[in-house]
């Protein structure tokens, strides 16, 4: 009789360690799960970040340029009139053509 319990008692602390170890290797894995859900959004952040800086500088770029082409509209308007009228030397600051 005692030798049965302390067989049972054995293969029971076996049980319990095995089961033991499957539960630290299931919390050890969705720890890892965790961490890398958690990189994966951290470089997913870090890239729309990245996108909306790149968006952002092409509108500059393209503010810039839009300002660019309307100031040369400007200065082009500006000299066909000036060439265009009798008045060269007066509208070119008196140094004439």
């Amino acid at each position: 009789m005692a030798s049965r319990l302390l067989t049972r008692s054995k293969a029971l602390a076996l049980a319990l360690s095995r089961a033991d170890a499957a539960l630290s290797l299931s919390l050890s894995l969705s720890l890892s799960l965790s961490l890398s859900l958690s990189l994966s959004l951290s470089l997913s952040l870090s890239l729309s970040l990245s996108l909306s800086l790149s968006l952002s500088l092409s509108l500059s770029l393209s503010l810039s340029l839009s300002l660019s082409l309307s100031l040369s509209l400007s200065l082009s308007l500006s000299l066909s009139r000036c060439f265009g009228s009798d008045q060269c030397a007066a509208c070119l600051g008196g140094g004439g053509l």
